[in-house]
């Protein structure tokens, strides 16, 4: 992961990767971090409540626009599974992923996001509707861990929109974000 340090691009501290060994771990588990994004965003799609909750551990946290955070996989898949059906066609989108190794089994991931909704009819959450054909752009922040099986999960993951069409529009939502992301903010 990069920042910009004395005006000039530099590397984001990370956990140290000395022998090859190390390297080579360190680019499988950042490969492995990006697998994790994607598949989120794939079962998004495919309306898999249970794919996208499979995302996070048993604790994780989600929090996003127009709700409260939501913490445990059960509660999130129990989300995700009101939240998906109302939606007709989706296409969503990561690019640009970051990722920093916080420690041998923590990391932290930024990317953009850019999704279609199409919800056929308008579902609220609260005093916020979501209109139809909703486009929307911004980012995604990941806090993972790599699990006593091995995996990489989400432990947190935070939304944040620059831009969102629709009569509950949000926008601007990822200014002012700490660097390196901190999801749990």
């Amino acid at each position: 992961m990069k920042t910009v340090a004395e005006g000039m691009l530099a590397a984001v501290e990370e956990w140290p990767a000395v022998t090859l060994e190390e390297r080579v771990r360190r680019l499988e588990d950042v490969r492995a971090i990006e697998e994790v994004i994607s598949h989120y965003a794939r079962c998004v799609d495919a309306g898999d409540a249970e794919g996208v909750a499979a995302v996070f551990t048993e604790e994780g946290q989600l929090c996003g626009p127009g709700f409260p955070p939501v913490c445990g996989r059960a509660k999130i898949a129990k989300l995700y599974g009101r939240l998906l059906p109302a939606i007709a066609l989706s296409a969503h989108g990561v690019s640009n992923i970051q990722v920093c190794v916080t420690a041998p089994d923590a990391a932290v991931a930024h990317c953009a996001l850019w999704a279609w909704d199409g919800t056929g009819e308008s579902l609220s959450f609260g005093d916020d509707v979501v209109a139809e054909n909703q486009f929307s752009f911004g980012r995604y922040e990941f806090a993972l861990v790599r699990e006593p099986d091995g995996e990489w999960r989400a432990s947190a993951m935070n939304i944040h929109f620059a831009g969102q069409t629709g009569s509950a529009a949000r926008n601007g939502e990822h200014l002012g974000r700490p660097w390196p992301p901190q999801p749990t903010e």
